[in-house]
């Protein structure tokens, strides 16, 4: 009786579980150092939106989190230990799937590659 992973599996799941607000993410990470902000601002990028695409939040707040992570991704950096550790690649992990998945700046890319 082994249950297979399977797509159909992961979205009933899914389902379960509605989505988090920025509010909430903000009560859950209580460690804001220098090194986690960029990830933290990656986290509520993705989460802001996800609450977007569902009809429960604004792009804007989305894309405000996503241009936060870049500043704060320069100053987190101090020596090369910080270029390979694990919190840049969650980050550029998390910036990249809120990029593959906001439509404005995939239809901005498109503009500008044409």
């Amino acid at each position: 009786s082994g249950m297979t992973l399977s797509v159909d599996f992961i979205e009933r799941e899914a389902a379960l579980f509605p989505p988090v607000s920025p509010d909430v993410l903000i009560h859950l990470i209580t460690l804001h150092t220098d090194s986690s902000l960029p990830a933290f601002h990656a986290i509520m990028a993705v989460s802001a939106l996800s609450l977007s695409h569902s009809g429960t939040g604004q792009s804007v707040d989305a894309l405000q989190y996503y241009q936060q992570a870049f500043p704060s991704l320069q100053t987190s950096l101090r020596n090369s230990d910080d270029l390979v550790s694990d919190g840049l690649f969650l980050t550029h992990f998390l910036l990249l799937i809120y990029e593959v998945n906001d439509h404005s700046i995939t239809i901005h890319c498109s503009i500008v590659i044409y």
